[in-house]
């Protein structure tokens, strides 16, 4: 009697609390997800960019990854070489909010807005709109690029590491 009062226990109550799997499956929801994990951890090249790479592509990585080798060798201590800024946000102050909005499919790519609002107690002081480009990996969408004010954080990177 007990082992079935156990089994009906588990049956009826372990939905409740099942981890649940994750819902950033729509190329909007991948750019929310993104969004919302980077600025817990506002670092877009450091460590904190290990916490985001489950929402990157390969080939984004892989530029980033690249930029990360060229500034080791090429920054001396206490200099600043390279990015002047986030790389996901083409900003040095992290924005007080984002929003982001319906996605454009194409086949395997996928273009989603998004809106970045810089506030400083409550007043409004820049409001920057962008793209973050995704693509179909594997059944899964990755953000592969992303554009704010015509800067192209992947071009920027393979700039910076290979010359202008």
């Amino acid at each position: 009697m007990r082992t079935l009062i156990r089994t009906l226990l588990a049956v009826f109550l372990l939905p409740f609390f099942a981890p649940k799997a994750a819902a950033a499956d729509t190329p909007k929801d991948v750019v929310q997800a993104f969004y919302t994990a980077h600025f817990k951890d506002f670092d877009s090249v450091g460590p904190g960019l290990r916490k985001k790479e489950r929402w990157l592509s390969k080939g984004f990585l892989g530029a980033i990854h690249s930029y990360q080798q060229w500034e080791t060798k090429h920054t001396t201590k206490g200099d600043v070489e390279g990015l002047d800024g986030d790389l996901f946000t083409d900003a040095q102050d992290e924005p007080s909010s984002f929003t982001v909005g319906e996605a454009k499919v194409n086949g395997d790519h996928a273009d989603v807005p998004f809106t970045h609002v810089f506030a400083d107690k409550k007043k409004v002081y820049e409001t920057r709109k962008g793209i973050a480009k995704l693509v179909n990996e594997g059944g899964a969408w990755k953000v592969d690029n992303i554009i704010i004010d015509k800067v192209d954080a992947r071009k920027l990177l393979v700039e910076i590491t290979h010359g202008k």
